[in-house]
C-alpha cells in the first residue's frame, strides 16, 4: 500500500552525536525533535501503519534559495549554487531523520528499508515530501 504526505518547513537533518571534554556523549537538537513529531503525526494522519515487510521510500528535500541568491530586480544572480548544498545538510542525515521519525508507524524498524530514492532541490517553498510503498 502507498502512503504520501508533505512535511511542511525547512527539512532538519539528524545531527550526529557530539562528544564533550569529560567524554560524554550527546546529540544536540537543532530543531530535529519537532521535525520528527510533526512527520511522525503526518504519517499517522495519512493512514501510515507498521508494514511487517520490505519497504521503499522516496524522499524529497525542498529547500527555498536565500535572498543572497536573486538580485534587486528578483533574477537569479550569476553563481547562485545549482542545487542546495552547504547549509542544507546531506542526504544521508536528512533520510535518518525521517526514516527516525516513521519508526513504529509506517514500519517496525527501518532496517525494512530496503530501497530509497532521495533528491534535494531548491524550491519555492521549504517541504519534504514523502512516499512509501
Amino acid at each position: 500500500m502507498e502512503r504520501r504526505f508533505n512535511v511542511s518547513g525547512r527539512p532538519v537533518p539528524q545531527p550526529r552525536t557530539r562528544s564533550t571534554a569529560s567524554g560524554r556523549h550527546y546529540t544536540p537538537d537543532n530543531g530535529v525533535k519537532d521535525y520528527k513529531a510533526h512527520a511522525a503525526m503526518l504519517a499517522r494522519q495519512a493512514g501510515c501503519t507498521p508494514a511487517t515487510g520490505r519497504v521503499a521510500m522516496e524522499l524529497h528535500f525542498h529547500f527555498r534559495r536565500p535572498r543572497s541568491h536573486f538580485t534587486s530586480k528578483g533574477a537569479l544572480r550569476k553563481g547562485a549554487p545549482e542545487f542546495p548544498g552547504h547549509g542544507c545538510g546531506d542526504t544521508d542525515n536528512l533520510t535518518k531523520a525521517v526514516k527516525d521519525a516513521l519508526k513504529g508507524i509506517a514500519y517496525a524498524d527501518d532496517t525494512q528499508v530496503c530501497e530509497e530514492h532521495v533528491f534535494k532541490a531548491w524550491a519555492d517553498d521549504d517541504c519534504t515530501v514523502v512516499r512509501i510503498w
